[in-house]
């Protein structure tokens, strides 16, 4: 943070995820008091990353320290002793402001108007109500982005001065120049390939155990909780998993559950806030597209929402998750496990969940409500008059019984204010047990005889499992890598030992020669080369070592747990007699000696699976250019990669830069919405490998990598261009409308 006292500004260098619970865990973020009015300290200003995302992280979440500023440090509260009059600062190149703007306006409120909640499944007269409730907890107006921020242009890499004598310059790319009188520093927002944003809470690793139907706890805070995650869960049924709801920092809280993403079944999705949305982008580095759960309404919100931060078209949430819309008020099933999502009164689109499934004591029920209105705040918007903004009698009955609903377990927001719950509304409920969540402080004695807390990663079984899905896991697994396998061999391979690692235990050195290779059931496996810098990341699928055994070499990396990890150990003797049983030794050489080369490049070390790199190398075509050959991607749509020799990328007919071995190119043909600028010509004799756009398609992680490889060649170029920011004026939209309701006194339209 750069921090200019002398004209009261403070900058936010970067916006990660969750970086005002880190903030306060460092101190600079603190409490105190004025004028007998206590408030948080902070930054006022946040300088934006020149690319949205980083490593699969996103860089630029200015909701939460948007909303901390507004009310937290009351810049945005009437009669606050920090209310001067000065709104935030947002600084950063158009197009990155541009995306914030219309992010935080999705953010804040979600659908926009009638027309938008009535495509996401409403009727007329329910998007009215929804709109009518939705302007109650806005006081009555949705506010456009000028209203609330300032906004300041970075153009070029000329000098410029934000405010009394503080000037920024943009040096290189995410690399810019403070300058205050004859104080200078720079500012670098560029992460190493292997670096990923701190997170506030420490994390202790725990051993998963697949249950028949089971809720592990991922998270009980909120989003400025600095000691824990916000509120998450994980369920298992019949030894898949599913996530509910996506926190910051997901991945590595699903790695010290003991979890891969590659081993989630799919994620059921409450609301679009940065507290259950920040985690998305880890979800997407996933080897196949996982199950998105959620009803219309809500996957219209979040869909907008993502592609706002992200700068990219809608259709590109479809490539990266496998949709399924759930209907409000009636148990959808999905193989065995019923979901119904109930609406749940919020600023943004939300609803709570009911889970269930039979058994022989009749249906056990976890009921996930995040993020719920107080009873008092609800009463407080009921109205009779059908033309004015709030809910009616009927609407407040309703969601009173929702909430109700008894279960065997169900987690509860009661984080109070306008906007939450709270503990005391839940003191009549007879479900057998209440987890309350979704605070920031320790429950108080009126809590504690309401409900209990939860600690990470702690488990309530449900129904215990007396199946081992173990198994299951590694033969699903073993037909996917050896489709030729007889049921003889299948059980002769299911015969190995089964091993569990603790986190750190080193699986292979590197420099020797592994008499087994090894079935990754769970958890994650690292490989690293210090010297000659290599790692990749081995998710659920994986088979560790197998290189070596059929090359009959060394390892050159040495193999570790990153997790708590189950592994099927393999005899290397038992493998290779398979292979050449079926006379396919040559054919599974040949296509290890690709995966390894895959596996090399960045853009496939991490979370790409064993079936999902057999899959690629498989379909990989190889091809030869002369010096000075034009190479139009256009027509073979797909994925380039210089195996050897060197390609120029010209725009305009000036080269800006040179593609030699390892490079990537033509992700333009394989990301939706984007247009082609680049052109390619082969300097030397190059070949080239072609991976097919359909390929590409089936692999939400390598999509999301070449999204990020594409941003951040195209933002290495200055962008001055500045596109039009939502216009989202009540005047024009809502109120017009309301008013000639209100005038007609006839709610028919």
């Amino acid at each position: 943070m750069v921090n200019i006292h002398q004209i009261d500004l403070r900058i936010l260098c970067g916006c990660p995820m969750d970086i005002v619970k880190l903030l306060s865990r460092k101190g600079i973020i603190r409490d105190i008091e004025k004028d007998g009015i206590g408030f948080a300290t902070g930054p006022n200003a946040i300088l934006l990353s020149d690319v949205a995302t980083q490593n699969g992280q996103f860089c630029n979440l200015i909701e939460f320290p948007i909303l901390h500023m507004q009310y937290k440090q009351g810049m945005s509260l009437p009669n606050h002793p920090n209310n001067t009059g000065v709104r935030p600062l947002l600084i950063g190149l158009p197009h990155q402001i541009n995306a914030q703007c219309n992010y935080f306006i999705r953010g804040k409120y979600g659908l926009i108007s009638v027309k938008e909640l009535m495509e996401a499944g409403f009727d007329q007269q329910q998007a009215i109500d929804l709109m009518r409730m939705k302007m109650r907890f806005n006081f009555g107006r949705l506010e456009k982005v000028e209203e609330q921020l300032d906004l300041f242009f970075v153009e070029g890499s000329r000098r410029m001065e934000i405010h009394k004598g503080l000037f920024i310059r943009r040096i290189a790319h995410n690399v810019y120049e403070f300058t205050f009188g004859d104080d200078t520093v720079q500012v670098d927002l560029n992460l190493f390939s292997q670096e990923n944003y701190e997170i506030p809470y420490n994390l202790d690793y725990h051993k998963p155990n697949a249950e028949y139907f089971s809720v592990t706890h991922l998270g009980e805070g909120n989003g400025w909780d600095a000691d824990r995650a916000s509120m998450s869960s994980l369920i298992c049924y019949q030894g898949r998993y599913f996530l509910v709801d996506a926190p910051p920092g997901v991945d590595r809280l699903l790695n010290a559950a003991g979890i891969s993403i590659n081993e989630l079944e799919g994620i059921f999705h409450t609301h679009s806030h940065d507290d259950h949305f920040g985690g998305l982008t880890s979800l997407i580095r996933s080897d196949r597209r996982l199950k998105y759960f959620a009803t219309k309404a809500v996957r219209h919100s979040v869909t907008k929402k993502l592609s706002a931060v992200l700068s990219v078209d809608e259709r590109m949430f479809f490539r990266m998750f496998k949709c399924f819309d759930l209907e409000f008020d009636r148990w959808n099933e999905i193989d065995g496990l019923e979901v119904m999502p109930l609406i749940s009164p919020h600023p943004v689109e939300t609803s709570i969940f009911y889970f269930r499934t039979l058994w022989h004591e009749g249906y056990r029920c976890y009921g996930h409500l995040a993020d719920t209105c107080s009873d008092r705040i609800l009463e407080s918007f009921i109205t009779d008059d059908p033309t004015a903004y709030g809910i009616s009698m009927e609407y407040y009955t309703r969601i009173k019984q929702s909430y109700m609903v008894p279960t065997d377990l169900k987690k509860v927001d009661i984080g109070g204010g306008l906007i939450h719950g709270d503990a005391i509304d839940f003191k009549d409920d007879v479900s057998k047990k209440i987890v309350l969540c979704h605070i920031e402080r320790p429950l108080d004695g009126n809590e504690k005889e309401i409900g209990t807390n939860a600690t990470f990663a702690l488990t309530d079984v449900l129904i215990p499992s007396k199946v081992n899905f173990y198994m299951k896991r590694a033969e699903f697994w073993l037909k996917e890598t050896l489709p030729l396998t007889s049921e003889r061999d299948m059980n002769m391979l299911l015969n190995g030992e089964i091993l569990y690692l603790n986190i750190g235990t080193i699986l292979i050195k590197k420099g020797e020669n592994p008499e087994n290779i090894y079935l990754l059931l769970t958890g994650v496996i690292g490989g690293i080369n210090v010297e000659d810098d290599i790692s990749i990341t081995l998710n659920t699928g994986s088979l560790v070592g197998s290189s070596f055994v059929l090359f009959n070499t060394p390892s050159n990396l040495t193999f570790r747990a990153e997790s708590y990890v189950t592994l099927l150990e393999i005899p290397k003797s038992i493998y290779l007699h398979i292979l050449n049983s079926h006379g396919v030794t040559k054919q599974f050489t040949d296509t290890q000696y690709r995966i390894d080369y895959l596996q090399s490049l960045s853009l496939f070390s991490d979370s790409v699976g064993e079936s999902a790199l057999r899959y690629i190398s498989q379909n990989i075509g190889i091809y030869e250019s002369e010096p000075g050959e034009l190479i139009d991607c256009r027509d073979l749509p797909g994925l380039y990669i210089v195996f050897q020799g060197s390609i120029g990328i010209f725009e305009d007919n000036e080269m800006k830069d040179l593609f030699v071995g390892g490079d990537i190119f033509g992700e333009e043909t394989v990301l939706p919405g984007v247009r082609i600028q680049y052109s390619y010509e082969t300097v030397q004799k190059t070949i080239i490998y072609h991976i097919p756009t359909k390929v590409i398609h089936r692999i939400p992680v390598v999509q999301w990598k070449l999204m990020e490889l594409h941003n951040l060649k195209t933002s290495r170029i200055l962008f001055t261009q500045r596109e039009s920011i939502m216009d989202v004026d009540l005047d024009e939209e809502f109120s017009e409308f309301f008013r000639q309701l209100q005038q007609t006194g006839n709610r028919k339209t």
